[in-house]
This record gives structure tokens, C-alpha cells and sequence, in this order.
């Protein structure tokens, strides 16, 4: 008779031989400290290190404050996200910026994200990501449209567009003050037409030509590489006080310094078109208790006013696919509802066309994002 194996007896051996096989490879892995190095290779992010972004402060001129500072809570937000990065702002002049774009110098040392402007191209856009690959075609409709054409090159959009600044006059009330009567008779209301400046500036071009004293001008500007306010407000009178000698010779060549210099510390002209700084500075003369220079009117309704003073950076291409999503991330930031209405701490406007109203408390800048609103926002 045969004798039955007991079923514990079969299955203890098992046991025992696959402890034996198995058991000391378990045990000595259960013993065996992890390396720190592995721990800290399998915890590294994907890409760690400084982001560098090159501001150029002379492509726009801000009515206040300045852009690097603006910027800081975008920088802030993006480095609180992102634990493992931090971002490095310099300042740049335009000759600087094209010396090292000119020098063919290795990629390390240029930036990764820089300021493009609407009159060159320092940085060549074959080295710039194309960001309509990046950004949904939502959130490119929220841009105006001058915006997104000074920005795009061969259908391929090489900066992000973040501000816009505007152009207005400003009439200095020295020469043209309302209880003068020579003037009583010319109507300085916000509705001023073309053909009502036309006359105001004749009179005190011709005014101040009687008088046999310092020469005097009805109207000035300037033109510099970066901000050319006598191309962007496009109207014939303009040709015409620079023909017939009521705006200096050499206004052309005049840096906005040496135009304001003229109008507000010299008061030889009768009225100045410039950038928002001008109001500002304004009001600084005021807070300081001095004769403010002139006030604000806007450009006659109905003119077509070209964009020139766009504040917009590119991207250089990364090799490193995660370091591109987080510079990505930086510039859609800048697009942020909150940075878009804090643009008032510069005296600009906002790009994005749902963004109409930052200066409702600020009855002069109001009526120039309301002209830059009924040009470029509002739906037609």
C-alpha cells in the first residue's frame, strides 16, 4: 500500500525551497541602504537653472515707472511655480543688444527671452521660437490686431506683444492761456478739430514772429529710432506746419528730450506731440508746486493713429523642451488679466482687446485709451 504525502508536508517544502532560491536576494535588498544619489536623480526636475531675459527700455517710451520693475510679479508667480528656476533681468541699450547679436557668440551667453521693437531686427527671427505653436488661437484673438502684425514675420509670430503706448498734444497754456483775447475766438474743447488746431498754431507762429523775439514755433516733435509720433498720426496738417516753417527746421532729427526741451522749459512752442510721459511729467511740475507746462488734448477724433511704441519679447529657441514651457509660462503670464490692468503703473495701455477700462479714474488718459479703444478694440 503507497503512502499519501500530506498536503503541509508538500507544502512546507515548497516553502522552504523557495525561501531558499528567493530568500536571500530579498533580504539582502531589504538590507541594502538606498544611495542618496539615486534618491536625488530620481527627485531632480527636468531642468533646473536661470532664465535670462533682456530688457531694452529705450524701444518704448513708458509715461512712468519702468518695465523691470512691472515685471516682477510675473517673475514672482512663475518662480513660485516653478521652485527650481529663477530669472535674471538686465537692462540693455539697442547698441549693446546688437553687438552681441552681431558677434555670432555662443548660445550661453545670450538670453532667452528678449525685447523685440517695431522699426529693426536686431535679434533675426530665424533664431526666435514661432509662438502660435504655443499659445491657442483664444488667446491670440484677445490681442488688437496691430499688435499681432508688428510682432508677425512671414505668417510666423516671433514676440509676444504685452503693452501699447499712445500719442497725444498737449498745448502749452503759457501761450495760449483761455483769458488771453487774441485767443478767445478759437475753441480748445476736446472735440477740437483738425482745422481748429491748424488755426491755433498758425496764430501763434505768427504771434511770436511779430514779437521780434527768441524764435518761436506753433508746433513741435521729434523723431528718434524707437518712437516717431510725426509718422504715426497720419494727417496732412502736420506736413504742412513743417512746410510753411511754423514747427523747427530740424524737428526731424530731434530726440523727445530736445523736443520737450523746447516746449516745456523753454516755452517756445505752442503745442507739443508726444508720448504719455509728457503727461506725467505734467503732472510731476504740478506736485511739485511749479507752473505746470501745458494740459492735455487729444488728437482730433477720426485720425488714424499708427502703433509704434509696442512693448513685445521673443523667445530664442531652447534645446531644452521642459526650460521652453516654463518661458512660455512667463510670457502668457504677462497676458494675465491682473498684469494687463496693472500697465496704469506705467502709463501704458493694455494690449488685450477685453481690456478697455484701466483709467476710468484718470479723466486725461481715459480719453486716449478711449481713442486707442474706438480704433483698435471696438468692434466695427
Amino acid at each position: 500500500m503507497k503512502q499519501r504525502v500530506k498536503p503541509f508536508t508538500l507544502f512546507l517544502c515548497i516553502s522552504i525551497l523557495i525561501f531558499i532560491i528567493f530568500g536571500p536576494v530579498v533580504i539582502y535588498r531589504g538590507l541594502r541602504r538606498p544611495n542618496p544619489l539615486e534618491l536625488i536623480k530620481s527627485n531632480k526636475p527636468k531642468w533646473t537653472g536661470m532664465i535670462k531675459i533682456w530688457h531694452v527700455g529705450d524701444y518704448t517710451i513708458c509715461g512712468r515707472g519702468n518695465v523691470e520693475t512691472w515685471l516682477k510679479d510675473a517673475i514672482t508667480a512663475i518662480e513660485g511655480r516653478y521652485p527650481e528656476v529663477f530669472f535674471e533681468v538686465r537692462s540693455m541699450t539697442p547698441d549693446r543688444l546688437n553687438m552681441y547679436f552681431q558677434e555670432d557668440l555662443d548660445r550661453d551667453v545670450l538670453p532667452d527671452i528678449v525685447s523685440l521693437n517695431t522699426y529693426d531686427s536686431i535679434v533675426s527671427p530665424h533664431m526666435l521660437e514661432d509662438l502660435n505653436k504655443y499659445f491657442s488661437k483664444e488667446e491670440l484673438k484677445l490681442l488688437i490686431q496691430p499688435a499681432k502684425d508688428m510682432s508677425t514675420r512671414d505668417n510666423k509670430l516671433i514676440g509676444l506683444p504685452y503693452m501699447i503706448g499712445w500719442y497725444t498734444f498737449i498745448i502749452n497754456t503759457e501761450l495760449v492761456d483761455e483769458e488771453q483775447w487774441e485767443y478767445a475766438d478759437i475753441d480748445l474743447g476736446e472735440d477740437m478739430g483738425w482745422d481748429v488746431l491748424h488755426q491755433l498754431i498758425s496764430k501763434v507762429a505768427c504771434d511770436e514772429e511779430d514779437k521780434n523775439t527768441t524764435e518761436h514755433f506753433g508746433f513741435v516733435s521729434y523723431e528718434s529710432p524707437y518712437s516717431r509720433p510725426i509718422e504715426c498720426v497720419v494727417d496732412s496738417y502736420i506736413d504742412r506746419w513743417i512746410v510753411e516753417g511754423m514747427a523747427p527746421a530740424n524737428m526731424g532729427e530731434m530726440t523727445y528730450d530736445e523736443g520737450w526741451r523746447i516746449f516745456a522749459l523753454e516755452r517756445r512752442a505752442g503745442i507739443f506731440l508726444g508720448p504719455t510721459k509728457a503727461i506725467y511729467t505734467i503732472r510731476g511740475s504740478e506736485e511739485k508746486g511749479e507752473i505746470p507746462p501745458g494740459r492735455v488734448l487729444p488728437i482730433p477724433k477720426g485720425t488714424y493713429i499708427k502703433v509704434d511704441q509696442l512693448g513685445s519679447y521673443g523667445l530664442l529657441k531652447q534645446d531644452d523642451e521642459y526650460k521652453r514651457m516654463i518661458c512660455i509660462d512667463f510670457l502668457r503670464e504677462l497676458l494675465g488679466e491682473d498684469m494687463q490692468i496693472s500697465l496704469d503703473g506705467l502709463g501704458m495701455f493694455s494690449v488685450r482687446r477685453d481690456i478697455t477700462h484701466i483709467y476710468d479714474a484718470d479723466e486725461d488718459m481715459g480719453r486716449l485709451e478711449e481713442q486707442l479703444n474706438g480704433l483698435y478694440k471696438y468692434e466695427k
